[in-house]
C-alpha cells in the first residue's frame, strides 16, 4: 500500500490529500506525506480512507 493516495477523514491544518509513505508496526501507525506541504505525519489506519 505504500505510495498509495489517501484522504483524511479529519483535515489536518486544512489538509486532506496525502500518500502513505511507510507503515511502522511498533507504533501501529503510517507515515504519510501530506500532498502539497511536503510534512511527514503519523496517523492510525482508520484515520483515513485508500483513494
Amino acid at each position: 500500500m505504500e505510495g498509495r493516495s489517501a484522504t483524511l477523514n479529519e483535515p489536518y491544518q486544512g489538509y486532506r490529500n496525502i500518500i502513505l509513505v511507510e507503515y511502522w508496526p511498533t507504533m501501529y501507525k503510517w507515515e504519510v506525506e501530506i500532498c502539497g506541504s511536503g510534512k511527514h505525519i503519523w496517523v492510525y489506519s482508520d484515520e483515513f480512507t485508500l483513494d
